[in-house]
């Protein structure tokens, strides 16, 4: 099984813009699906939100 540090390396781009499909707010942690990767979800610790108006 590889890393999720690596595996994110592998999946993202450090500028890129990714469109979200949906999120799962827990009690102690949420997750993000994105529209890019239909199959995964991903924490969203490691995101951060930008607005594009």
């Amino acid at each position: 099984m590889i890393p999720n540090r690596e595996r994110r390396k592998k999946l993202f781009k450090v500028g890129e813009v990714y469109t979200v499909d949906n999120v799962e707010v827990g009690g102690y942690s949420s997750t993000v699906a994105l529209k890019e990767f239909p199959d995964k979800s991903f924490n969203t610790v490691f995101f951060k939100r930008i607005d594009l108006l």
